[in-house]
């Protein structure tokens, strides 16, 4: 539930967004350096370029809106589905860095 708490704060302040979104581009620039010598350098690059065109895009996008929609998520999952998600991430972390690598 904690999770939920902080889902719903996304977009709620500058300083939140500004953080959420220069981790995002940051994240995506890490995938797009790394993408040449990967395994898959295409799908990391493609992965690399979605992540820093979609903070470039929420940058835009006024915090209401941002934070509407983040909210309204955080009140519709369920904490099992964070549970999944969380579980999915901690499978999920060491494939990405296999074929980073």
């Amino acid at each position: 539930e904690r999770a939920l708490g902080y889902l719903g704060r996304f977009g709620s302040t500058t300083a939140i967004n500004t953080v959420e979104l220069s981790l995002r581009a940051l994240a995506g620039l890490a995938f797009v350096a790394r993408a040449p010598a990967s395994k898959f350098p295409d799908a990391m690059a493609l992965v690399g370029w979605f992540l820093i065109a979609s903070a470039l895009i929420l940058a835009f996008v006024p915090l209401r809106l941002h934070n509407g929609f983040a909210s309204h998520w955080a009140a519709k999952i369920s904490p099992l589905w964070v549970r999944i998600i969380g579980a999915a991430t901690i499978v999920a972390a060491p494939l990405i860095a296999w074929v980073a690598i």
